[in-house]
């Protein structure tokens, strides 16, 4: 298992920029991350190598953010890659 830091910001230019900077001083890698949002706020999500570390580093900074367990899975840089992690999950009714 894994854990995703989310982290809740207005949409507004330079919040990655607050936030990478926390990360990055507390000495946290990060290994992959999205970002989603509205007209407004918008959700950035965080796979890291220090789930713990970063989220008190974010919250010393006052960042919204949050740390929850999730399912991480490595699959093959190619077509149909999704689809046999996918296929797999269905055969054991996984959601």
């Amino acid at each position: 298992m894994a854990h995703q830091i989310s982290v809740f910001v207005e949409n507004k230019p330079g919040r990655l920029e607050r936030v990478t900077e926390a990360l990055a001083r507390a000495k946290v890698n990060i290994r992959a991350f999205t970002v989603s949002g509205t007209y407004e706020y918008g959700v950035m999500k965080f796979l890291v190598n220090k789930p713990d570390k970063a989220l008190a580093a974010l919250t010393a900074q006052g960042i919204p953010a949050n740390k929850r367990e999730i399912l991480a899975v490595r699959m093959d840089d190619r077509p149909g890659g999704l689809h046999r992690i996918a296929k797999a999950f269905a055969e054991r009714k996984l959601n």
